[in-house]
């Protein structure tokens, strides 16, 4: 039988009966079990963030990096981010919290009310709600621009202006009172720059 895509196997098995289990290949069943048990882990404790989980797997399925990560990865794929829905939840818990200090200070219960938001700047603080945790892929990390390059005249980089829109742009310039001469930079040549 030919080796089937680990997501699909995923998709169809991870919470299949023990008889469909039982006919999967060792390591088929050893990356259910990882996977499950990421998910779980991730259930009973909903702010490890994935440096923690990564931790956890690696010692306790004795895994290198790689494949920890890659457990996460295909955990995260198929079920969803737990740290990141536990943290909207948080969140949410949060709001209804501040929501209720907020009805109980119009009706001048200002006790009860400050009570209310310590609570839920205690939760803001314990869950760490504040932190951004790159939710979409770490995006500083991933974002690299190798080099800026500054042009005054947009025929430099490509860009070339009909005659419609030069003229757009010269109303929008006399509607909100921009200078003519703000966009007629003089050009210079590249060795003065240098010298």
């Amino acid at each position: 039988m030919p080796r089937r895509n680990s997501m699909d196997l995923i998709k169809s098995h991870l919470f299949s009966d023990d008889d469909d289990f039982q006919k999967l290949s060792k390591s088929d069943q050893q990356l259910l079990i990882q996977i499950r048990d990421c998910y779980t882990v991730w259930i009973n404790n909903p702010t490890y963030t994935n440096v923690q989980m990564r931790d956890y797997l690696m010692h306790s399925y004795k895994i290198d990096q790689q494949k920890a990560y890659s457990i996460i990865s295909k955990t995260t794929m198929v079920l969803g981010s737990v740290e990141i829905a536990s943290k909207n939840w948080i969140k949410f818990v949060i709001k209804d919290i501040l929501q209720k200090a907020f009805l109980l200070a119009e009706k001048d219960q200002l006790k009860k009310a400050e009570i209310y938001t310590k609570i839920a700047q205690t939760w803001a603080k314990a869950f760490n709600t504040a932190s951004d945790d790159g939710e979409v892929l770490n995006a500083k990390e991933k974002l690299h621009i190798d080099n800026v390059i500054i042009v005054s005249n947009p025929s430099d980089i490509g860009i070339v202006l009909n005659g419609k829109e030069r003229k757009d742009i010269q109303m929008m310039m006399k509607k909100y009172d921009i200078p003519a001469d703000i966009i007629d930079i003089e050009l210079i040549d590249i060795e003065e720059v240098h010298e």
